[in-house]
């Protein structure tokens, strides 16, 4: 006989605050890294930073205006942006580095 799980369904939703406190933290230790290396950047690198500021700060907020637009929030939306970010940084970050 197979062992079911079952899914409880209507609990309450994970809470948005500590992915958007994350965020805010995360946009500040990378703005200071951004900071640091911005007169060694050519403009592609500096194009990126801005992309990667951008999107870090973009993913959270939007999803702060649906939750009080009263829409449900898209976790696995942030979760993608966010893994999406980490590769961003990572070309940055390393580019040059060779």
């Amino acid at each position: 006989m197979e062992s079911r799980t079952k899914i409880k369904r209507g609990g309450s939703p994970p809470a948005l605050w500590p992915i958007v406190l994350q965020a805010f933290v995360g946009v500040l230790i990378v703005s200071v890294e951004v900071q640091d290396r911005w007169g060694t950047w050519d403009s592609t690198g500096k194009f990126i930073a801005v992309v990667l500021l951008s999107g870090l700060l973009l993913g959270p907020t939007v999803e702060i205006f649906r939750k009080l637009s009263g829409r449900d929030v898209r976790f696995s939306n942030l979760a993608i942006s966010s893994y999406t970010m980490v590769w961003v940084a990572t070309v940055l970050f390393t580019r040059g580095s060779h």
